[in-house]
């Protein structure tokens, strides 16, 4: 063989080595996303992550950090911080003021009751027995991203919303198109409304046959690492968190014997084994439903609502706070790794944030020199009513109280002869000599104006005329309000204006996402429009962001 041959051999077998099926061949970001999927986490401080950063393994948050985009200054600009309003927010890229979410419920002053932010007494549920099954999104006065994309797709894209707790996916789900599937306490089996589904689809009925919950149920909650490596958390046997009752405050936790009788499978919404209940159905509706395998881009939310159940019994330093985020750094590991072998990441396009924070427990804080202390509203209550029939006689001049929101008897008020704005002055300027109390503002000053920055922008933002309360009280920094009525169950609320309720994260992986991390300031009405602008569908109808399309690649042609 001469030296030419020789060459041309060379050649022939490089072209063959090059071609070979062996060697992995770029993958290019389709011109719009196959699939978006939204994870968002109940209660998920933004400074969880760098509190935990060094026990987190390689392959789950530190992976979606290093390789995607992370916004450090991302915050909700509202004083109400239920997580049925921050749903609504990245639902529907605004605020209570236009989605009319303004807390998990309110005051109906009509019909002088309270109504519920998704569950709906009329609405016809699967089976006809479940109270579980009566939700939907008819509250939410807005549009959402799952609307506007089947909007634009006919109803080709499959939208699916996924939660533990019903309100979760029943609001990210939205009005039309979409599938939204919660779970049933008493039963441990997934479930919907007919306002999302006719009846369950097979592939549904045979996961619930698998029986996960039960399996779940008959763990123990005990820790991922052996307990003296909890260092970033104070002991486990402390005095600031509520656990699951007054002896069970410590590890590890027996879900069987903490399970409520009625409703037993509700303790898995407060435990690690939530998420991955939820993880499971995720993984089982991308493949059954083929999500992310055609032209038209589908839609997949997992609320992860075991976190403000975590939230709800244990405070941000508990070894119970450090142990759930350690595991969902796991579970988040586990299912990336299933949808780059599904679907792919250059098709997929995943964002990751939090509904709210939450402050540290006031007597802690106390006993570290803080002067502050636990807001107990139905003692305030009392002595605003005591104040209000001195100086304005007998009378029910309070309708409703909840989360630091007071209704009052304006018909009582009228009649009386008085003035709204006269009787809204009286009780705010009597509030704000309270302890704990930093402002008490009412509704006409919120509706005289337009704010654009500070504490009143965020009081406005929460505010909605027609079912909004009459006064809104913003505690003192590091103050908390006692559980109050139907919130027995919670250790204290996160309504403020303050750092450690509202900012959260919002870390952005997969599909043409840039490796960044963005100190800019960012709002959660902003991910709406920006996912809406990459899927090249509507905003919102109420959209009151902005779009972060500086998260992406320009489009690179191979």
């Amino acid at each position: 063989m001469n030296i030419s041959d020789k060459i041309k051999l060379i050649i022939i077998v490089f072209i063959s080595i090059i071609s070979s099926k062996s060697y992995a061949q770029p993958k290019f970001p389709p011109e719009r996303p196959k699939l978006v999927v939204g994870i968002i986490v109940d209660g998920f401080r933004y400074d969880y992550i760098q509190r935990y950063w060094n026990k987190f393994g390689e392959k789950g948050f530190k992976k979606i950090i290093y390789s995607g985009t992370f916004f450090q200054n991302h915050k909700n600009q509202q004083l109400i911080n239920e997580n049925e309003v921050c749903y609504a927010n990245i639902a529907t890229g605004s605020y209570a003021s236009s989605h009319g979410i303004i807390d998990s419920d309110w005051y109906n002053r009509l019909s002088e009751e309270v109504v519920s932010s998704t569950f709906n007494e009329n609405q016809s549920s699967l089976n006809g027995s479940t109270e579980r099954e009566k939700h939907n999104s008819l509250a939410l006065l807005a549009s959402t991203l799952s609307d506007e994309l089947s909007y634009s797709t006919n109803k080709q894209s499959k939208i699916i919303a996924i939660g533990l707790d019903a309100p979760a996916p029943s609001i990210l789900a939205g009005h039309s198109g979409s599938k939204a599937y919660w779970l049933d306490y008493k039963t441990g089996l997934w479930t919907s409304s007919k306002y999302y589904t006719d009846s369950l689809p097979s592939w549904l009925i045979e996961f619930n046959n698998k029986k996960l919950a039960d399996i779940y149920l008959a763990k123990q909650w005990t820790t991922l690492l052996p307990l003296d490596e909890y260092t970033e958390s104070i002991m486990d046997d402390n005095e600031y968190e509520r656990g699951f009752g007054r002896f069970h405050k410590e590890f590890p936790h027996n879900l069987l014997k903490l399970a409520n009788s009625q409703e037993k499978y509700a303790i898995l919404n407060q435990t690690p084994y939530g998420n991955i209940y939820s993880k499971d159905l995720a993984i089982y509706t991308i493949l059954n439903e083929k999500l992310g395998k055609d032209d038209n881009p589908d839609l997949l939310y997992l609320a992860l609502t075991s976190g403000d159940g975590v939230s709800s019994r244990f405070h941000p330093l508990s070894v119970e706070t450090e142990d759930f985020y350690l595991r969902l750094d796991k579970d988040l590991e586990h299912f990336i790794e299933f949808i780059e072998s599904e679907v792919g990441m250059e098709n997929t396009l995943i964002f990751i944030t939090g509904t709210h924070g939450m402050a540290l427990p006031p007597d802690y804080l106390a006993k570290n020199n803080f002067d502050v202390d636990y807001f107990d509203a139905s003692k305030i209550m009392g002595i605003l009513k005591s104040y209000l029939k001195a100086i304005y006689g007998k009378g029910n001049w309070i309708k409703y109280y909840n989360h630091q929101q007071l209704y009052l008897n304006r018909e009582l008020i009228r009649k009386s002869g008085f003035t709204l704005k006269e009787f809204q002055l009286s009780i705010t300027d009597f509030l704000v000599q309270v302890s704990g109390i930093s402002q008490a503002i009412g509704s006409l000053t919120l509706e005289s104006g337009e704010f654009s920055n500070g504490n009143l922008k965020k009081f406005q933002n929460s505010y909605q005329q027609k079912r909004s309360a009459d006064i809104f009280i913003n505690l003192s920094p590091g103050w908390c309000e006692k559980p109050y009525y139907r919130d027995e169950q919670r250790m204290f609320s996160y309504n403020s204006t303050y750092q450690y309720d509202i900012h959260v994260p919002l870390i952005w992986y997969g599909w043409k996402v840039k490796r960044k991390r963005i100190n800019t300031f960012s709002e959660p009405i902003d991910i709406a429009p920006t996912i809406a602008n990459f899927l090249m569908c509507s905003w919102p109808n109420a959209t009151q962001g902005k779009p972060l399309n500086d998260i992406i690649l320009q489009n690179k042609k191979p």
